[in-house]
């Protein structure tokens, strides 16, 4: 298993069919659980503080 870029946990599978597909960066894989909760947040219906914290964080991430 390879590290999410998004959650930076131990949880990518090494086949790419098996990840999301973040909608955010250019074709980057994200593990499933985050792709779900990223969905959550871009459509502004996630109340979770933690997620809302680790898109922006990602999305600053990637950025550079």
């Amino acid at each position: 298993m390879k590290i999410c870029p998004r959650c930076l946990r131990k949880c990518l599978e090494e086949e790419d069919v098996l990840n999301a597909i973040s909608h955010v960066g250019k074709k980057i894989s994200i593990c499933s659980i985050c792709g779900q909760e990223q969905g959550k947040v871009g459509m502004d219906i996630s109340s979770d503080q933690v997620e809302i914290e680790m898109e922006e964080r990602f999305k600053e991430s990637i950025k550079e």
